[in-house]
C-alpha cells in the first residue's frame, strides 16, 4: 500500500475509533428473513451450491434486499478476491444487514488492499446507534486484514462503554484475529485483562478475551500470572476457566506451575483439568512435570488420561523409559497404551533396533484391539 494511503488510513482509523460518539438511536431497518419456498431464494441457494459466482454477483444490485444479502453472504465461503471491489460498494448499501454482511466478507477475503475502505466505513457518526453489528463486523474484519499499526490503535481504544457490547465484541474479536496471525499489539494483554476483571463487561466479551490470551502463540504472560490466577479463582464460568488454564502455559513461573497442578488435581471439571494438562507441556523437559503427566495417563477420567497420553508424546527424556513402561503396564485403555508405546519408541536408543521392532509389534496389537472394541 502506498505510504500516503497508509498514513491516511491510520489517521482515519485513529479518528474514528477514538472520537466515535453514540448519537440518538432510531428504529432499525426491518430484518430480512429467508423463505425456502420462495423460488428466488431457491435459485440463489442453487447458485451458491454450484459456485456460480457470476450469477451471484448479478444480484448485488437486485431490488430485493434479501437477495442482495444472500448474494453477498455467499462470497464469505468462496474467498474470491476478484469480487472485493464489488463487495466494497455494498458497504454503502441501503440495507443495514447487507452492509454488515459486506464488512464480514471483506474480512474473509483476506485482501489488505481493502483496509482503507473498511476503516472509512466504520460508522462513527451513523444515525443508527454506533453499537451495532455492522461496526462490530468492520472491527473484526480489520483484525483479519490489518497490520501492527491497526492492531496497536485498536487495542488502545478505551472509549467504548461496558454497555456497548457489540463494539467491545468487535474490538476483542479483532484482537483475536490479529493474534491468530501472530500480530501482537502492545496493549492487547492489558485490555483483555481489564475486560476480564470488570464485572460489568458482557460474558461473551470476557470469553473472547480469555481465548485471546490462550491462543495467541507468542505472547508472554509471566507478569500477568497473578492477575490470571485471581480471575480463575473468582470466576465460576467453566468456559472462561478452561481458556485461562490454557493461557497459563505462557507463564514460565513457578507460581504458574503450582496453579496448573492445583487445577489438574483439585478441580472436578474434566475440561479444565485437560486444558491444565495441555498447558503443563510448556514446562517440559522439567522432570517433575514429566512425572506428573505420566501419572495422569492412569487418571480415572478418560478425557484427562487421553490428554495426558498426547502430552507424553512431547516428552523427550530417555531416562524416563522405565516410568513409561510402568505406566504402560497399569493402563488398560488400548488407545493410551498405543501412545505410551509410541513415546517409549521415541525415547529408545537408535541402536536398539530389536527393541524398536518389538515395540512396533505391541503398538500394532493395541491398535487391533482398539478396533475390535469400536
Amino acid at each position: 500500500m502506498p505510504i500516503f494511503s497508509r498514513i491516511a488510513s491510520t489517521v482515519a482509523l485513529c479518528v474514528l475509533l477514538f472520537n466515535a460518539c453514540v448519537p440518538p438511536t432510531k428504529k432499525a431497518e426491518t430484518p430480512t428473513s429467508v423463505d425456502l419456498s420462495n423460488p428466488d431464494v431457491q435459485k440463489m441457494l442453487t447458485f451458491q451450491n454450484d459456485q456460480n459466482l457470476d450469477s451471484l454477483k448479478s444480484y448485488f444490485s437486485h431490488p430485493s434486499s434479501l437477495l442482495r444479502l444472500m448474494a453477498v453472504n455467499a462470497f464469505a465461503s468462496f474467498q474470491d478476491k476478484s469480487v472485493g471491489d464489488s463487495i466494497v460498494l455494498k458497504l454503502k448499501d441501503s440495507n443495514f444487514e447487507v452492509r454488515a454482511a459486506a464488512a464480514y466478507v471483506l474480512g474473509q477475503l483476506g485482501d489488505s488492499t481493502h483496509l482503507p475502505a473498511l476503516i472509512s466505513a466504520f460508522a462513527g457518526q451513523d444515525s443508527i446507534n454506533i453499537n451495532n453489528q455492522y461496526n462490530a463486523n468492520v472491527l473484526e474484519a480489520i483484525g483479519k486484514i490489518g497490520g501492527i499499526r491497526e492492531a496497536d490503535l485498536l487495542s488502545s481504544v478505551e472509549t467504548y462503554r461496558t454497555t456497548d457490547t457489540l463494539l467491545l465484541t468487535g474490538q476483542i474479536k479483532a484482537l483475536y484475529r490479529f493474534g491468530l496471525r501472530n500480530i501482537i499489539p502492545q496493549n492487547g494483554v492489558k485490555l483483555s485483562l481489564k475486560y476480564l476483571e470488570n464485572p460489568e463487561v458482557d460474558r461473551e466479551v470476557k470469553l473472547m478475551c480469555a481465548h485471546y490470551l490462550a491462543r495467541t502463540r507468542d505472547i508472554k504472560l509471566d507478569d500477568e500470572a497473578a492477575s490470571i490466577t485471581k480471575i480463575i479463582a473468582n470466576t465460576q464460568d467453566v468456559d472462561i476457566k478452561m481458556a485461562l488454564a490454557l493461557s497459563l502455559g505462557k507463564c514460565k513461573t513457578q507460581d504458574c506451575k503450582e496453579v496448573l497442578a492445583s487445577l489438574v488435581f483439585g478441580n472436578d471439571d474434566y475440561r479444565i483439568r485437560a486444558n491444565a494438562v495441555r498447558a503443563l507441556t510448556a514446562f517440559l523437559p522439567d522432570q517433575g512435570i514429566a512425572d506428573t503427566i505420566l501419572t495422569l495417563t492412569t487418571d480415572k477420567d478418560p478425557h484427562v488420561a487421553l490428554t495426558a497420553a498426547d502430552a507424553v508424546l512431547k516428552i523427550k527424556t530417555p531416562g524416563l523409559i522405565s516410568s513409561f513402561w510402568r505406566a504402560d503396564s497399569i493402563v488398560e485403555n488400548p488407545m493410551i497404551k498405543a501412545k505410551l508405546l509410541q513415546a517409549i519408541m521415541n525415547n529408545q536408543s537408535l541402536f536398539l533396533t530389536v527393541s524398536k521392532e518389538g515395540i512396533k509389534i505391541l503398538r500394532y496389537k493395541e491398535k487391533i484391539r482398539l478396533l475390535t472394541l469400536l
